[in-house]
């Protein structure tokens, strides 16, 4: 939990500053949480905890190589 705020409020924020950033959201009380794009579970970037840290370097390398061109 953020104070004052939340997560997407904070990445709207940054990519306002950094457009090209990619963010992963993170949470332990995913049926709380409004990512304010439809079901937070079916949210792509979005890892529920707890998670393995297998788990997070997958979406890492995949959010990565999204943009990138072979």
């Amino acid at each position: 939990m953020l104070p004052g705020g939340n997560g997407r409020e904070l990445a709207d924020a940054a990519i306002s500053q950094m457009p090209d950033l990619k963010v992963l959201f993170m949470s332990g009380h995913a049926d709380s949480v409004n990512l304010n794009m439809g079901r937070p579970d079916q949210h792509p970037n979005l890892l529920h905890k707890p998670f393995r840290q297998h788990d997070l370097a997958l979406k890492v390398r995949s959010m990565l190589d999204e943009d990138r061109v072979t």
